[in-house]
């Protein structure tokens, strides 16, 4: 989102291994390791996903991106989730000043979904890249993508418990869990450049959202709908910095109205509230097509926000699971 802090003329090429290959994912802990019968949010488990999703930086296009990838993957695998890798060759950015030019990466989009009973679908997405810095700024984002990313992994848990999971034969209730459910995590959210609005500027292209993007362009295209599976897409519920300390969360502009009512009427103790602010976000590519959505982020805690201290010190696993169990409360709200 919006502004970066650093200015630098060139995009070192990515590479921690040998030859490129990916970071071995091994020494990451697997579905094994994690509660998997608490019916609510766990704390716990958010705190192990939040050790792998900082352990390093991890941009789009990088070895570590793709271990992290093939983490999460095996996660909503073994927690009983058609899942599926959407891999796209981009060409992005780098450098602003007469060395300017183009480079080609690789972007890494986790996609988990569970058929529902109803002709619909219920998409919940963020990103889990964190921005490229150079080398020397070790930026991992743990609120700016860590949070929303270590949320989903436990939705994807919890949403196929069998205290939550859909159960043979069983009736529609008319709720946004009876559509098909999709976990979206996508990649290349964030500018290679130092600014949001770089790219244009400097480039005439957008250097953002690369993921999101790309996942709205693989929707199929019928009529005034657009479909995931054969099914038209109802919603998008959009996550970002949602986990620090002092967590203050907004639904932003262009939220669907009767919708932001009904999530912020669950809300508990959860800070949040609906502001008259845009923040362009991974929602804007489904916005731009007419689907409608909820955006919720953090836009006043911003002091470590594209700083080093963006790591685990400022990072709640308890205010993580508190809106997590909002979340699960709307989910299981009857649509309108």
């Amino acid at each position: 989102m919006a502004i970066a802090c650093l200015i630098f003329d060139h995009l070192p090429a990515f590479g921690s291994t040998a030859g490129g290959r990916a970071l071995d994912a091994a020494g990451d802990p697997s579905a094994r390791e994690f509660n998997r019968t608490d019916p609510s949010p766990n704390r716990a488990n958010l705190q192990k996903s939040l050790r792998v999703i900082t352990k390093t930086p991890h941009p789009m296009g990088s070895p570590e991106q793709q271990r992290l990838a093939r983490w999460m993957l095996g996660l909503l695998r073994a927690w009983g989730w058609k899942s599926e890798e959407q891999t796209f060759t981009v060409k992005v950015p780098f450098g602003i000043s007469a060395a300017k030019g183009l480079v080609q990466r690789t972007g890494r989009n986790v996609i988990g979904w569970r058929a529902g009973i109803d002709p619909c679908v219920y998409i919940v997405g963020g990103h889990y890249d964190s921005k490229f810095f150079p080398q020397g700024v070790h930026f991992v984002g743990a609120n700016d993508g860590g949070s929303s990313t270590a949320l989903m992994l436990e939705l994807s848990r919890l949403w196929t418990h069998p205290e939550h999971a859909l159960k043979a034969g069983q009736k529609s209730a008319g709720r946004w869990l009876d559509c098909d459910v999709v976990l979206a995590f996508f990649d290349g959210e964030e500018a290679f450049l130092p600014d949001w609005v770089d790219g244009e500027k400097y480039f005439g292209m957008r250097d953002n959202l690369y993921g999101s993007r790309e996942f709205v362009n693989r929707l199929e295209r019928r009529a005034a709908a657009l479909l995931w599976k054969k099914k038209p897409v109802r919603l998008f519920l959009n996550l970002d910095m949602v986990g620090h300390k002092n967590q203050n969360l907004f639904i932003t502009e262009g939220s669907d109205s009767i919708l932001s009512e009904q999530f912020i009427s669950l809300r508990g103790t959860v800070p949040l509230k609906q502001v008259p602010l845009t923040v362009e976000d991974d929602h804007v590519p489904f916005r731009k097509l007419g689907i409608p959505f909820i955006h919720i982020i953090d836009w006043t805690n911003l002091q470590e926000w594209h700083t080093p201290q963006d790591n685990l010190d400022i990072v709640s696993p308890e205010k993580i699971a508190d809106l997590a169990q909002v979340v699960m409360k709307f989910s299981e709200r009857k649509r309108p």
